[in-house]
């Protein structure tokens, strides 16, 4: 008998302290969120997520030579993304194209005589030229926080590709939507902010540079909202 109330005991101690321990972490997360908040509004947020893209993104020689190896993402341009996204052409003789069809013909009638650099231009245009920008967003620093299961999606996308300069580009712009989870609610989420970026890739001009052009704040969350996204 006495044993067994030296191991209730002891149970008891192991929960009362498993529940302080969560309770320390639910408000250390519950600070971090806040600063996160806080760090959404504060005036040289955007100047320093600029500075890590240019200090972090890939090379010009590394983001030429992955696309040089992956002649299959223009298939995956014309077939995947441009039916889903808004795409802007500009062809060599100055003429805007906007609907896939056109696109798709366009690019079917000088794909053989428009060289490597043009398609490198359409192997480029889908959603992979925004992968190497995420991630360097992504620190308990950044933009997107993993620390406290911050998310973000892409609400609205635009890409252009111009054949009608001299020097032919990509520019594409995404607003990216920037969430906490709601534990209280499956699947739902507690918005935070949203953002503006632009990516520009010129293999003419060996460019390839991005910026977060603009954050936009959501409303400060309330207690019960904060408490659905640190609360499991």
């Amino acid at each position: 008998m006495a044993e067994y109330r030296a191991l209730n005991r002891d149970c008891q101690q192991l929960k009362q302290r498993l529940s302080v321990e969560k309770r320390i972490a639910e408000l250390a997360l519950r600070k971090q969120v806040r600063s996160y908040e806080m760090a959404f509004r504060s005036r040289d947020f955007v100047s320093k997520l600029n500075e890590r893209i240019r200090n972090e993104i890939p090379s010009m020689e590394s983001l030429i030579s992955y696309y040089q190896s992956h002649p299959e993402l223009t298939e995956y341009t014309l077939a995947k993304d441009l039916p889903r996204m808004n795409y802007t052409v500009w062809t060599g003789k100055g003429k805007k194209l906007t609907t896939p069809s056109d696109i798709s013909s366009y690019h079917k009638t000088t794909a053989v005589e428009a060289g490597a650099d043009h398609d490198l231009l359409w192997r480029c245009s889908n959603q992979s030229i925004l992968g190497d920008v995420m991630a360097t967003l992504t620190s308990e620093e950044g933009l997107i926080r993993p620390q406290v299961q911050a998310g973000t999606f892409i609400d609205d996308v635009s890409i252009e590709i111009n054949f009608g300069c001299s020097q032919p580009f990509v520019r594409v712009e995404c607003f990216l939507n920037i969430s906490l989870p709601d534990h209280s609610a499956h699947g739902e989420r507690c918005q935070l902010a949203g953002a503006l970026l632009t990516v520009y890739f010129c293999p003419y001009k060996q460019e390839f540079h991005a910026r977060v052009n603009n954050i936009f704040p959501c409303k400060n969350m309330t207690e019960k909202e904060l408490n659905r996204a640190v609360k499991e």
